[in-house]
This record gives C-alpha cells, sequence and structure tokens, in this order.
C-alpha cells in the first residue's frame, strides 16, 4: 500500500510540474577553463570553424573600461587566440551566412554600454581572426545605440536569411523594450543596422537572451522576474507568448540563457541560475504537445559549486575533447569560462543528439557507412585568386554498391548553386570537380559552401571554404 501511495504521489507531482522540479542534480566536472581575462568575464559565444571543428573558437566578453575591457577568443584547449582592446562590453553573440556584397560571412556582434553601440565583427576562417566591420558612419542606428546598450542576442530568418540584432538596455528610460535591428550591407566591406521594431514590457532589466532560429522564438531573462518568450520573427508580431522560470523564489534569479538543439526541434532551454551555482535545464520543445509549456528537467552543477552568470551551448562535434558539442559557462571567481563536454552534462537524465549546422547539411552519422563514404574536397579553402586562374576542388566518394549519386552545391541559405553529377554509378571511388561557378557558368561569391552526396536514401554533407 506504501508503494502504491508514492507511485502515485509520485505520478500526481509529475503531472503538475513538481515532481520534475526536484529530479537529481546532475554534477559535472568542466573538461578545458579557458585562460582568465583582466576584469570581469560574463558573456561567451561559440564560433564553430566551417570545415574544422577543431579550430572552433570560444568568444567572451571582458567588461573592463578602456584597455581593461575587450572582446576575447579562445582556442577549445583554452588558450587565448585574440583580444580586440573595448571599452565596457557586455554581452555578445555568434550567427553564420550574412550576406555582404559577394561574401557570406561569419559575424560576432556585442554591445558597448558606455558608447551607446552594437559593433559588428567577421571572423576571417582562415586566420581565425575578427575584424571590425561596423559602418563608422553616425547614421548607421548601431552606432546610436539607446543609453546603456546591455543584452544581445542575433536571430537569422531561415525563411529569407535576414539577420537581426535584438538588444536590451540597462537604463531606466529604455528598460521596458527591446530593439529589433536588421543588419545589412553597407558598401562591400561594412554593415549598417536598420531599425525594424521595439516590443516587450519589462519592469526590470533584460540582459540574457537567446533566439531559437529554427523554431522562430526569442527567450528573454527579465532580471529578478522570470523569462519571456516572444516570436523573434517581427512579423509574427509583439505578444508575448509565455512566460516561465517562476517555479521558486530561485528560477527569478537567472542570469544566463542558451540552447541545445537537436535537429528534429528537440532539446534544452539552459537558465544560470547564481545562487545555486547551477543551471536549470528546461525542454526546447515543451511538454505534453505544447510548444509554450517548459518545466524543469534537471539542474546541473559544478564539482566545486562554482557560480556563473554567461552560458553557450552547442550540439555540433567540436574536435576530439568535445566529440558530443559541449557548453561554455562563465566562471564568476577565475574570470574566465568553464567548457564542459555534452556528455558529461546528459549523462542518464538528458539527450545526446549530434548535430548540423544549417538546413542544407545532413548528419553524417544517419547515413550508411557501408553504402557511401564521402571524403573532404581538397583542396579546401578552394581560393579563386589561386596562382593558375583556374579555381578547381577535387570531391572523393566511394560506393560500396551500385546506385544512383547525386552531388550537388549548395550556399548557406540551402539553396542549389551548382549540380556536379547524377548519374547511376558503379561501385568503387569516384572523383567529381567544382570549379567555383554555379549552374549559370558564373563565378560565385567567397564564402561557406555545402557538397552533398544523395544515394538513394542515403545522405552525407560536408562544408567547404572559397575564398579570394
Amino acid at each position: 500500500m506504501k508503494y502504491v501511495t508514492r507511485m502515485a504521489l509520485s505520478l500526481l507531482l509529475g503531472a503538475t510540474g513538481l515532481f520534475a522540479q526536484t529530479a537529481k542534480t546532475i554534477t559535472v566536472e568542466p573538461r578545458v577553463s579557458t585562460s582568465p581575462v583582466i576584469t570581469d568575464a560574463d558573456d561567451a559565444a561559440i564560433w564553430t570553424h566551417p570545415t574544422d571543428p577543431s579550430k572552433s573558437l570560444i568568444i567572451g566578453t571582458d567588461k573592463g573600461s578602456n584597455l581593461n575591457g575587450g572582446l576575447v577568443t579562445w582556442k577549445l584547449d583554452g588558450t587565448q587566440k585574440q583580444r580586440i582592446n573595448l571599452d565596457r562590453p557586455n554581452s555578445v553573440d555568434v550567427r553564420a551566412g550574412l550576406k555582404l556584397g559577394t561574401q557570406s560571412l561569419d559575424i560576432v556582434a556585442v554591445t558597448l554600454r558606455d558608447n551607446r553601440q552594437v559593433r559588428i565583427f567577421k571572423v576571417d576562417p582562415i586566420t581565425l581572426t575578427l575584424t571590425d566591420i561596423t559602418t563608422p558612419d553616425t547614421s548607421n542606428v548601431l552606432n546610436k545605440m539607446f543609453k546603456s546598450p546591455y543584452g544581445l542576442t542575433l536571430y537569422r530568418r531561415p525563411l529569407d536569411g535576414a539577420v537581426f540584432v535584438i538588444a536590451s538596455s540597462r537604463d531606466d528610460a529604455f528598460k521596458d523594450k527591446l530593439w529589433q535591428i536588421q543588419l545589412q550591407a553597407d558598401g562591400p566591406n561594412h554593415v549598417k543596422g536598420v531599425f525594424v521594431r521595439a516590443f516587450g514590457a519589462f519592469n526590470g532589466i533584460v540582459e540574457a537572451m537567446v533566439a531559437d532560429d529554427e523554431l522562430g522564438y526569442l527567450y528573454a531573462m527579465e532580471e529578478k522576474v522570470g523569462i519571456h518568450k516572444h516570436y523573434a520573427d517581427p512579423q509574427k508580431g509583439n505578444n508575448r507568448l509565455v512566460f516561465l522560470g517562476n517555479e521558486d523564489n530561485l528560477a527569478s534569479k537567472y542570469e544566463g540563457l542558451a540552447l541545445y538543439k537537436c535537429k528534429d526541434g528537440t532539446g534544452y532551454l539552459l537558465a544560470t541560475c547564481p545562487p545555486i551555482a547551477g543551471i536549470r535545464i528546461y525542454r526546447r520543445e515543451g511538454e505534453n504537445g505544447d510548444p509554450h509549456q517548459h518545466r524543469v528537467v534537471t539542474t546541473i552543477q559544478d564539482v566545486n559549486a562554482v557560480a556563473g552568470e554567461g552560458l553557450e551551448a552547442t550540439n555540433l562535434p567540436h574536435g576530439d575533447t568535445f566529440p558530443q558539442g559541449l557548453v561554455v559557462w562563465h566562471n564568476q571567481a577565475g574570470k574566465n569560462f568553464r567548457l564542459y563536454g555534452w556528455e558529461d552534462i546528459a549523462q542518464e537524465t538528458l539527450t545526446i543528439c549530434n548535430g548540423t549546422a544549417t538546413a542544407v547539411e545532413t548528419n553524417a552519422a544517419h547515413a550508411n557507412p557501408a553504402f557511401i563514404l564521402l571524403q573532404q574536397n581538397s583542396p579546401n579553402p578552394l581560393s579563386l585568386s589561386g596562382a593558375s586562374g583556374k579555381p578547381n576542388t577535387e570531391i572523393r566518394f566511394v560506393l560500396k554498391k551500385a546506385g544512383t549519386v547525386r552531388l550537388t552545391v549548395y550556399n548557406v541559405l540551402g539553396e542549389e548553386v551548382r549540380s556536379l553529377l547524377s548519374a547511376a554509378l558503379a561501385p568503387g571511388a569516384h572523383t567529381a570537380r567544382w570549379d567555383a561557378k554555379d549552374n549559370k557558368g558564373a563565378f560565385v561569391s567567397s564564402g561557406i559552401y555545402f557538397y552533398q552526396l544523395r544515394a538513394d536514401q542515403f545522405v552525407e554533407t560536408r562544408r567547404m571554404v572559397l575564398t579570394r
């Protein structure tokens, strides 16, 4: 009878969402810690290298003033790669696929509190360095933000590839609304912002934000209140969809937000909670078929119970150290960031899902290795300004049995650029070549591209870089 009572109580609490809150806390240990910053590390982002994930970067802010503040990048082993001195930077985010003239860029955006600015940097996949591409003109809205820009996230709309900055203010006169600004090319080398909307109704300060590009949602954490969920696409309206993160008096003290995204729309929303030196985990897809019902699944804590605010996560493999993705978590005491393998966090409670970077990229793990094997193109990067003046890269693949094969090059928007092959092939090794031209015979712009091999129901995709 006691067993039946306990089981009924568990089911009852689970149905109300209370049982999930008391789930076992998962204790984890970082695999890597970055070198410390000068003043105060806080927000972090992950830039994934387009062809070699082991060369990816952790990008974070040092919130000091003058020469003590900056935007800092680290290699995956925690060593510093680059530091750009900035005055009072705060929040940072990364997106791929911003169109700039003939280029398609990976970009980093950061708020500068005292300068009333948002600065945009491009990431060079060859040198692994950041370069400021913000239009210096004062008419550019990125250079005349509201007072004390604070929180920031980037959103890339799948429909047309448009990239937006969504930013908040710490100043009392502006903190009630978020600003959404579309990024646009301003000549061949710079980016400007175009104001799109102001939305929300906040009493407190919003710092932590994260946009779910694939599902189209924005999560904005209002300090000491909770998490607001809106549509990220301005065309879908300004109404709040749901308010979450108010399960107890700790949830309202969330400081950082991140998403661990699986390609089927599932995954997790992560929220740092400094009072318990932990991370609360919600289901990205919601509960019981309701995408706007979110309950705590479990809590993550560092083995040393070290608190931190800034947070970022990815399900993409990042070299041998992080084969199942990683989480980057701010270390308040150490003025740095800790890097955790996702499988250490997931343990037996959470899902591990291999990720893909774009809509056209298909996880190679789902291809049958006994049927096809697609190799990395060579040379990669492919240069339009090579010594021969005739760019050409080879794509090799192996068929273990005969089949109809289609090999296609796509851009970062998932649009077909060039059909390289569509034929029935015999078993064995095969080679195709791409000359950096589209289906009309014109040279394409520099940037990141994807080549995809389809053989019956099996698919593999790889990334390549085209430079000038």
